[in-house]
């Protein structure tokens, strides 16, 4: 081969080499990419600036109560947050009476329990909010990508229960969640979506 051949074959391999360096390491394509670690991130801010860390429980008001109807036996878990001191039962009158023959409670609120009850500005005046466990532990525990732009992930919150969730879910301290969220790269950054609402 000549020289002018040789020349030739290395400045189209120069050309082909510097041409792929560009298609993988553009911006653009770097951007596409997500990280378990930005994952995390981007996760944990969205749940705190949506102010969902916290486990809860709402509670319908009617009037000056907050009712609910007892399903699976959990009568005696509320008697034994009566017992407690952080709230106080009182069954309705038999207007109230569901048509099962199951009757509904009212529950007041003590002053015990105000450590534990959420306020928020939005749309629950008629509710009552309550705290079952604060998150600890925020986690990623499976990313993968299901599209070019797109990530699914899987995530676990640890969270540390308040007394209402440690009698009302039956736990000790710790209640583990597991969850799915969905990652989509757009033209201002990644955004995230969660499999269900909190």
């Amino acid at each position: 081969m000549g020289p002018c051949k040789e020349r030739g074959l290395r400045y189209i391999t120069i050309i082909v080499t510097l041409f792929l360096f560009n298609i993988i390491f553009t911006p653009d394509a770097l951007t596409q990419e997500l990280t378990k670690e930005e994952a995390l991130k981007i996760l944990t801010e969205s749940l705190k600036s949506e102010k969902i860390t916290d486990l809860t429980k709402y509670y319908q008001r009617n009037g000056i109560l907050n009712t609910f109807k007892p399903e699976n036996g959990d009568l005696n878990k509320y008697k034994a947050l009566e017992e407690k001191g952080f709230i106080l039962l009182k069954p309705l009158t038999d207007s109230n009476i569901t048509t099962d023959g199951e009757k509904r409670y009212g529950i007041t609120f003590t002053e015990k329990s105000e450590p534990y009850m959420i306020k928020k500005d939005d749309e629950i005046k008629d509710k009552a909010l309550i705290s079952l466990g604060k998150a600890e532990k925020i986690d990623i525990t499976e990313i993968k990508p299901v599209a070019p732009k797109e990530y699914k992930a899987e995530f676990l919150i640890g969270y540390r229960l308040t007394p209402f969730g440690e009698i009302l879910l039956g736990k000790r301290m710790i209640f583990e969640k597991k969850d799915d969220a969905f990652f989509e790269h757009r033209d201002d950054g990644w955004k995230i979506k969660f499999k269900t609402s909190f």
